[in-house]
């Protein structure tokens, strides 16, 4: 236990950008492996995007932006919560206006992605939720409200790529009637893109604590980081 601890002691002394995992070539030479095997390993590809905890945290620099408030205000409600359970004071939270919609894409990704990867209670997500907008949560838990963003940009995303797909296949069965049209009716004009979820996230993301709502929140980052990576 005492060597452990003193590893992570002189670990700690170190940012983390100094830690990366090294390339296959580099463990193939380390570990002696023949040059022709090495030859035929593909060449590594760079991820566009870095994640570290706190601010200047993704190497594009999307992190830098200021998105306290959302792009199209009207379509959003600002919910007050208190700061700390020591004071009077509150931080405002923005919630989507359309709560029918809130639900249909928080059941794409319960019903589609969290159970392939748990993250979240659903259980748990829909009392936050629901506290959340009826002025009821106990304090301002920045986990949470990352989360709840980060829900919502890979459920719209979700239902957005099974949209898509079925289109594909509409335009090749003729006996299938969605349209394109008919395909972004699911998307109101008045619901958030996927986008504007993640800004709301990544202007949380400095404020993340040490807490596992805070884990949870890297954890949906991450996964929202590679999903938007397979759409471009």
């Amino acid at each position: 236990m005492e060597t452990t601890f003193q590893t992570l002691t002189y670990v700690s002394r170190f940012p983390p950008h100094v830690y990366t995992y090294p390339l296959p070539q580099s463990l193939a030479k380390n570990f002696g492996v023949h040059a022709a095997i090495v030859n035929e390993i593909p060449p590594a590809i760079h991820d566009r995007e870095d994640l570290a905890v706190g601010s200047n945290g993704l190497s594009s620099g999307r992190d830098c932006i200021n998105a306290s408030v959302p792009r199209e205000s009207q379509h959003w409600v600002a919910i007050h919560v208190r700061s700390n359970s020591y004071g009077p004071e509150t931080t405002a939270i923005w919630l989507p206006k359309d709560r029918d919609t809130l639900q249909r894409a928080t059941d794409a990704y319960f019903q589609r992605l969290n159970i392939h990867r748990p993250v979240c209670s659903r259980t748990g997500f829909d009392k936050i939720v629901n506290d959340l907008y009826d002025g009821v949560a106990a304090v301002y838990d920045p986990g949470h409200v990352c989360s709840v963003y980060l829900v919502l940009a890979l459920g719209t995303l979700s239902e957005l790529n099974r949209r898509g797909a079925a289109e594909d296949h509409a335009e090749k069965d003729p006996t299938q009637s969605l349209s394109a049209a008919a395909a972004k009716k699911w998307m109101p004009p008045n619901w958030p893109g996927h986008e504007e979820f993640f800004e709301m996230a990544l202007a949380i993301k400095p404020s993340l604590r040490v807490t596992i709502s805070s884990l949870q929140a890297l954890i949906l980052l991450h996964w929202y980081l590679y999903t938007e990576v397979g759409i471009q």
